[in-house]
């Protein structure tokens, strides 16, 4: 994610949009957002992570971002490696 945020520009309340990603935001700052054909609607987010992959979604505090590898072992032992 550090790298994602580093080539985006952050927009006036320090959100960074990924490239064709719709995003319509209130209240919302500091927060990364990565879609693909659906709209993402937030309110009230400081801080966050929003990827939205089509199959699946993750909503995590930008501080917990080096947690995304114990849900990625999660997930394989479930059986979901399909999400991944």
């Amino acid at each position: 994610w550090a790298a994602l945020h580093d080539i985006l520009p952050g927009n006036a309340e320090g959100n960074v949009v990924a490239d064709g990603t719709r995003h319509v935001g209130i209240d919302t700052a500091n927060c990364l957002i990565q879609g693909t054909d659906r709209l993402i609607a937030t309110v009230g987010l400081e801080g966050m992570i929003v990827v939205d992959t089509g199959d699946a979604l993750l909503v995590l505090p930008k501080s917990r971002a080096q947690d995304v590898s114990a849900l990625v072992r999660e997930l394989r032992a479930r059986g979901l490696e399909d999400y991944l």
